[in-house]
């Protein structure tokens, strides 16, 4: 459990619909503690992740009346039905190849609607060098702070550590529509010069 996640209900209102709050708590080896705390869902509890070819989610625990359990994932598995006596669990991110610098870490999205999401992320190994998620600000060299709308499906992550990106070849940016886009204007640039020739050809 993570020993700041208090601080998340500062930007939470607590018994409004759809709320939650994020905590995650970055590792030097490259894998993350994830808690996920709910208040008063409406709609399916059910919880959602994104498979990534970089990371896994696994131990994902929770507490409810009959104590502390934990669910062995076994991947692709990818939905999580949420006990109705439950509004929070713990999970961890691992990376599937630690010798990367870079990875996409998935996070377990509710399908519930989310009026806003509290998301904290805290680096108290100095682990990373940049970490890519809309509206989290910077508070201190260790920790992130944000309000967001809904739980990001990922977290995109720069370790300090590994193996650099592999650079993609050099591509049109607009892909294979530019190709398309210009083998036509080719074509009926042709068809027009085609048929310039055989009307001027047809008129003496």
């Amino acid at each position: 459990m993570l020993r700041s996640l208090p601080l998340l209900l500062i930007a939470l209102r607590p018994g409004v619909a759809g709320t939650a709050s994020v905590g995650i708590e970055l590792h030097a080896d490259h894998t993350a503690t994830v808690t996920e705390q709910f208040w008063q869902l409406r709609g399916p509890r059910q919880l959602v992740f994104l498979s990534s070819p970089c990371a896994r989610i696994e131990r994902v625990r929770y507490t409810n009346s009959e104590g502390s359990r934990e669910l062995m994932l076994t991947q692709p598995w990818t939905v999580f039905e949420l006990p109705a006596d439950v509004d929070g669990l713990v999970y961890q991110t691992t990376a599937g190849q630690p010798d990367t610098r870079g990875c996409a870490m998935p996070l377990m999205i509710p399908k519930a609607p989310l009026e806003s999401v509290a998301l904290m992320v805290r680096d108290p190994d100095h682990a990373i060098r940049v970490i890519t998620v809309p509206n989290l600000a910077r508070h201190r060299s260790d920790l992130w702070i944000g309000t967001l709308p809904a739980v990001p499906s990922k977290i995109q992550i720069e370790w300090r550590t590994g193996q650099a990106f592999a650079q993609p070849a050099s591509v049109l940016p607009t892909g294979l529509f530019f190709w398309n886009f210009g083998g036509l204007v080719i074509v009926l640039v042709c068809w027009t010069i085609l048929y310039i020739l055989w009307a001027s050809r047809r008129a003496s």
